[in-house]
Protein backbone atom coordinates (compact mmCIF):
# COMPACT_ATOMS: atom_id res chain seq x y z
CA UNK A 1 0.00 0.00 0.00
CA UNK A 2 1.83 2.79 -1.04
CA UNK A 3 1.18 6.47 1.15
CA UNK A 4 -1.50 7.86 -1.19
CA UNK A 5 -3.51 4.71 -0.17
CA UNK A 6 -2.68 4.57 3.36
CA UNK A 7 -4.06 8.13 3.94
CA UNK A 8 -6.89 7.75 2.00
CA UNK A 9 -7.77 4.72 4.21
CA UNK A 10 -7.33 6.75 7.01
CA UNK A 11 -9.28 9.65 5.77
CA UNK A 12 -12.56 7.29 5.41
CA UNK A 13 -14.67 7.01 2.25
CA UNK A 14 -15.76 10.20 2.61
CA UNK A 15 -12.85 12.11 1.35
CA UNK A 16 -11.31 12.30 -2.22
CA UNK A 17 -7.92 11.31 -3.38
CA UNK A 18 -7.48 15.52 -3.36
CA UNK A 19 -8.38 15.76 0.50
CA UNK A 20 -5.40 12.70 0.95
CA UNK A 21 -3.31 14.52 -1.16
CA UNK A 22 -3.71 17.68 0.70
CA UNK A 23 -3.48 15.64 4.13
CA UNK A 24 0.14 14.16 3.17
CA UNK A 25 1.33 17.69 2.07
CA UNK A 26 -0.01 19.30 5.23
CA UNK A 27 1.86 16.52 7.43
CA UNK A 28 5.14 17.05 5.47
CA UNK A 29 4.47 20.68 6.04
CA UNK A 30 4.61 20.08 9.30
CA UNK A 31 7.83 18.32 9.15
CA UNK A 32 9.34 21.08 7.62
CA UNK A 33 8.11 23.73 10.16
CA UNK A 34 10.05 21.14 13.03
CA UNK A 35 12.97 21.30 11.28
CA UNK A 36 13.17 25.05 10.46
CA UNK A 37 13.43 24.11 6.81
CA UNK A 38 12.07 27.34 5.22
CA UNK A 39 13.35 26.89 1.52
CA UNK A 40 11.73 23.58 1.46
CA UNK A 41 8.66 24.73 2.87
CA UNK A 42 8.75 27.42 1.00
CA UNK A 43 8.95 25.12 -1.96
CA UNK A 44 6.04 22.83 -0.79
CA UNK A 45 3.88 26.11 -0.32
CA UNK A 46 4.23 27.07 -3.97
CA UNK A 47 3.27 23.55 -4.86
CA UNK A 48 0.04 23.51 -2.53
CA UNK A 49 -0.71 26.96 -3.91
CA UNK A 50 -1.21 25.20 -7.54
CA UNK A 51 -2.37 22.27 -6.41
CA UNK A 52 -5.46 24.50 -4.78
CA UNK A 53 -5.78 26.25 -7.69
CA UNK A 54 -6.47 22.91 -9.93
CA UNK A 55 -9.04 21.71 -7.42
CA UNK A 56 -10.52 25.03 -7.42
CA UNK A 57 -10.00 26.26 -4.06
CA UNK A 58 -8.50 29.92 -2.73
CA UNK A 59 -4.68 29.43 -2.70
CA UNK A 60 -3.63 33.22 -1.83
CA UNK A 61 -3.09 32.04 1.58
CA UNK A 62 -1.19 29.43 0.98
CA UNK A 63 1.48 31.08 -1.96
CA UNK A 64 1.50 33.80 1.17
CA UNK A 65 3.10 31.19 3.52
CA UNK A 66 5.61 30.48 0.24
CA UNK A 67 6.82 33.84 0.51
CA UNK A 68 7.58 34.30 3.86
CA UNK A 69 9.31 31.26 4.29
CA UNK A 70 11.07 32.52 1.08
CA UNK A 71 12.05 35.56 2.91
CA UNK A 72 12.96 33.54 6.28
CA UNK A 73 15.54 30.97 4.31
CA UNK A 74 17.17 34.11 3.07
CA UNK A 75 17.87 35.54 6.15
CA UNK A 76 19.09 31.96 7.59
CA UNK A 77 21.41 32.67 4.17
CA UNK A 78 22.53 36.12 5.33
CA UNK A 79 20.29 38.30 3.07
CA UNK A 80 19.39 41.70 5.03
CA UNK A 81 17.45 43.08 1.92
CA UNK A 82 14.78 41.89 -0.93
CA UNK A 83 13.77 43.29 -3.85
CA UNK A 84 10.50 42.38 -6.15
CA UNK A 85 11.80 40.96 -9.62
CA UNK A 86 8.03 40.88 -11.68
CA UNK A 87 7.79 37.90 -13.88
CA UNK A 88 8.19 40.73 -17.53
CA UNK A 89 6.40 39.04 -20.20
CA UNK A 90 3.36 39.76 -21.63
CA UNK A 91 1.31 38.18 -18.70
CA UNK A 92 2.19 40.51 -15.91
CA UNK A 93 -0.05 42.56 -14.95
CA UNK A 94 0.05 46.34 -14.06
CA UNK A 95 0.60 45.73 -10.29
CA UNK A 96 3.03 43.24 -10.57
CA UNK A 97 4.83 45.58 -12.69
CA UNK A 98 4.15 48.60 -10.42
CA UNK A 99 5.93 46.42 -8.04
CA UNK A 100 9.00 45.37 -10.01
CA UNK A 101 12.14 46.58 -8.51
CA UNK A 102 10.59 47.76 -5.18
CA UNK A 103 13.00 47.21 -2.42
CA UNK A 104 12.53 46.35 1.49
CA UNK A 105 14.76 45.05 4.20
CA UNK A 106 13.55 41.27 5.03
CA UNK A 107 11.58 42.58 8.09
CA UNK A 108 10.08 44.94 6.27
CA UNK A 109 9.48 42.93 3.74
CA UNK A 110 7.82 40.43 6.15
CA UNK A 111 5.66 42.76 7.76
CA UNK A 112 4.27 43.86 4.38
CA UNK A 113 4.04 40.93 2.60
CA UNK A 114 3.58 42.63 -0.79
CA UNK A 115 4.17 39.51 -2.95
CA UNK A 116 2.05 37.67 -4.15
CA UNK A 117 0.07 40.19 -5.13
CA UNK A 118 -3.94 39.68 -4.05
CA UNK A 119 -5.25 41.75 -7.09
CA UNK A 120 -2.65 40.14 -9.61
CA UNK A 121 -4.20 39.33 -13.13
CA UNK A 122 -1.76 37.51 -15.02
CA UNK A 123 -3.89 35.24 -16.20
CA UNK A 124 -1.83 32.07 -13.86
CA UNK A 125 -4.08 32.15 -11.41
CA UNK A 126 -1.01 33.52 -9.15
CA UNK A 127 1.09 36.19 -8.72
CA UNK A 128 3.84 35.19 -10.61
CA UNK A 129 6.72 37.53 -9.02
CA UNK A 130 9.71 36.94 -7.13
CA UNK A 131 12.72 37.62 -4.45
CA UNK A 132 15.66 38.48 -5.24
CA UNK A 133 18.15 39.24 -2.00
CA UNK A 134 21.49 40.76 -1.05
CA UNK A 135 23.41 41.30 1.81
CA UNK A 136 24.07 45.12 1.59
CA UNK A 137 21.13 47.47 0.86
CA UNK A 138 20.83 47.73 -3.15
Amino acid sequence: MDDLERERANLGTAYSDADAIWSLMNSLATRFIGQSDHQRLASLYRYMGTFSLDEGRDSFGVFQDSSRERLRAATLEGSTHAEVSAIRDMSACEACVALDGARFTIEDALKRLPIPHRNCSSGYGFCRCMWRFSIPPF
